[in-house]
């Protein structure tokens, strides 16, 4: 690239040597610089080569005149036609190979950096819609409210709250409009029962943290009552009271169980982070 940047070596003023070919002296003529722009000159070699079919000629094969423009080098003067033959028809070794140093040179897009910016442009998108169900889960979670719904599928009228206030907010936003439910793949939706529990996971550890940061080393204590049911069946409340670094006693209900399962009730005495 570097070298392609740099164009092909076309000196001018430089006073050409000249070989006797047949009964008459001939050398390099500078006017053919203009007539082809691939043409450059090695004083070194005092020979004419082809700035393409240097650069990627390796990609291309061994035909074409190849070796008189790149390795052995050109200097039969009075064939001018010859650089024409070079260049040849579209789909010539010659145009295949400044084809490819075109392609070099157009580095924005070249496969590489499509796919990354594409890569960009969806984590960007990605990380606006995990914004917005942040906020769904974190207002479900502060009010105690229930996430799933009966029926939610497309055309359901009440998909349960997690869906519908993620489509409330995304009415206030076009761009959210655009990036969240329908507007986005079916397996990136952010919104099935397995992607909300993993959300809700990273709220506990979040409030986990923030109460073992307020506690320190100091004690705390668990209430515990138990009771039973309309059914019949056992159930336990727990309670976690203790006292945080400005000295006020807090009591936290963290929640009831039930056959082994832990049902979160209220957690807004708690500053949410989020995750």
């Amino acid at each position: 690239m570097a070298y392609l940047l740099q164009g092909p070596c076309q000196i001018r003023l430089h006073k050409f040597p000249k070989n006797k070919i047949g009964d008459r002296l001939r050398s390099f003529v500078p006017s053919w610089f203009d007539d082809f722009d691939w043409l450059e000159y090695s004083v070194k070699n005092k020979k004419a080569y082809c700035l393409y079919c240097y650069v990627c000629g390796d990609l291309m094969g061994q035909k074409g005149g190849r070796d008189a423009f790149v390795s052995q080098g050109f200097d039969t003067w009075n064939k001018k036609n010859t650089f024409r033959t070079h260049v040849g028809s579209v789909d010539s070794f010659h145009n295949k190979a400044r084809e490819k140093c075109n392609f070099l040179l157009r580095e924005k897009q070249a496969i590489n950096v499509v796919l990354r910016r594409q890569t960009e442009a969806e984590d960007h998108k990605y990380k606006a819609r995990l914004r917005v169900s942040i906020i769904v889960v974190r207002l479900l979670l502060k009010t105690g409210l229930p996430f799933r719904g009966n029926d939610e599928s497309v055309n359901s009228e009440n998909r349960g709250l997690y869906i519908e206030v993620l489509k409330a907010i995304r009415d206030t936003s076009e761009d959210i409009f655009n990036n969240t439910l329908e507007n986005v793949p079916k397996n990136n939706q952010l919104i099935c029962p397995k992607i909300q529990k993993e959300l809700v996971q990273c709220f506990a550890q979040e409030v986990l943290l923030s109460i073992r940061q307020e506690i320190g080393q100091d004690v705390f204590a668990l209430l515990v009552d138990e009771s039973s049911d309309v059914s019949k069946k056992e159930q336990m409340a727990i309670v976690l009271r203790y006292v945080d670094n400005l000295g006020f006693v807090k009591e936290i209900f963290i929640g009831v169980v039930h056959v082994g399962v832990v049902h979160v009730k209220d957690t807004s005495s708690l500053t949410l982070k989020t995750p």
